[in-house]
């Protein structure tokens, strides 16, 4: 009997185990259930979201405009129209005629409305003029830069510097002020013995053309002897230079670098492709004005008037 009542038992605790077993999956089943649900409601969520800020960038999403070339003012009204904002470089730059050189991002660029493009600009220090020989002139006013100049030889002591000459080769509507350098030789050897001093010799002179009624520089020209080495003295050309453009030295450095390795090689400086150079509206010409001595000139010019002077010899305006 006893042992039939504990089989029962035994039934009954299986039966119950069983019935655990089964709720226990139940659950569990509803678990996981629950879970794939949450699952999958947060996947659908992040997809709707994803493709809701897809559709918002989109919405927004800008291409950045080429506005290399343009003046300060055009690139920002173009930057504007794009719902772009803007960086200036240099901030002091505030010339509306200023033109942008560079630019960041690139253009063609993929950004979001309201992102900032920076814009580099310089100011152009080049315009039209009736007067000069090439068409055209610098900004530069020469009283200005005649002041730059004689502070910057004031405090040069290894040479005998001239006072300003002037003439009128180019015309009565300009005139050219022409300042020497000069320095003195090794005495020679009776010299030495006599006691007489060395004769001192025109190393190198600067010549500046100016327009006269609107006191504008319109070129420059360095000349030097051939015994001379021309680039000992170039520093003093290419400050005045910076005097009147500061990129001027970045637009002719090429041609310098060229010029050097010309010379240094004894090349013809008569040859076109070594004595002219042309680059953003300057033009840079070296000649040998006769047997010792020799001139570079640069100048603002149009690629037009450039390409005549090469075919005819002579600027249009001077004949």
């Amino acid at each position: 009997m006893e042992k039939e009542n504990k089989n029962i038992s035994n039934e009954k605790k299986k039966e119950n185990q069983k019935k655990i077993n089964k709720i226990t999956l139940i659950i569990v089943g509803v678990i996981l259930i629950a879970i794939l649900l949450i699952i999958g409601i947060s996947l659908i969520a992040n997809n709707i979201k994803e493709k809701q800020i897809k559709e918002l960038e989109q919405q927004n999403e800008r291409t950045v405009p080429n506005v290399v070339g343009m003046t300060r003012k055009e690139a920002i009204e173009e930057l504007d129209k794009n719902d772009l904002d803007h960086l200036v470089s240099p901030w002091d730059v505030i010339a509306d005629d200023a033109l942008v050189i560079s630019q960041e991002p690139e253009p063609n660029t993929k950004v979001q409305k309201g992102e900032q493009v920076e814009i580099k600009l310089r100011k152009e220090n080049i315009e039209d003029s009736d007067v000069s020989f090439t068409g055209m002139r610098f900004k530069t006013n020469w009283s200005d830069l005649k002041d730059e100049i004689d502070n910057y030889n004031s405090q040069i002591s290894n040479f005998i510097i001239s006072d300003w000459e002037t003439s009128k080769p180019y015309g009565e509507e300009m005139t050219n002020y022409t300042i020497t350098f000069s320095k003195y030789r090794n005495a020679t050897i009776a010299e030495s013995l006599t006691g007489a001093y060395a004769t001192p010799y025109k190393a190198f002179s600067f010549e500046f053309a100016v327009e006269d009624k609107s006191d504008k520089v319109v070129s420059v020209s360095y000349i030097f002897l051939n015994t001379e080495k021309f680039s000992e003295y170039m520093g003093y050309f290419i400050y005045y230079l910076s005097k009147i453009d500061d990129t001027l030295e970045t637009k002719i450095e090429d041609f310098m670098y060229q010029l050097s390795n010309a010379v240094s090689q004894n090349k013809d400086i008569n040859d076109i492709d070594i004595c002219t150079f042309y680059r953003d509206n300057i033009f840079l010409n070296i000649s040998a004005l006769n047997s010792t001595s020799t001139a570079i000139s640069v100048c603002p010019a149009s690629e037009e008037e450039v390409n005549y002077v090469k075919e005819n010899g002579h600027w249009r305006n001077f004949e």
